[in-house]
């Protein structure tokens, strides 16, 4: 699909389209005249790829699972994760 593009400001409605800024291509007869003017230029859009999924590798970051401490009802208390040296 191409996109027109435009080469010198063009007013249109009621917006001024600068050098550089796609134009509508809501009407034939109009983008055919701004054409034959040499007012924009045709660009070819670029196919859209589709984003690739990138996995990441973590570590673990929260304490590793509790043990049961006499004392507390049975709750689970969490182990204070160990320091790197």
């Amino acid at each position: 699909m191409e996109k027109l593009i435009a080469k010198v400001p063009i007013l249109f409605g009621v917006h001024t389209y600068q050098p550089g800024d796609f134009l509508p291509e809501v009407n034939p007869e109009l983008t055919e005249a701004w054409k034959r003017a040499g007012s924009c230029e045709a660009m070819e859009e670029p196919e859209e790829k589709p984003e690739t999924v990138k996995t990441l590798k973590v570590r673990r970051a929260s304490a590793p699972a509790g043990v049961p401490v006499e004392g507390t009802d049975g709750e689970l208390v969490g182990k204070v994760p160990e320091r790197k040296k």
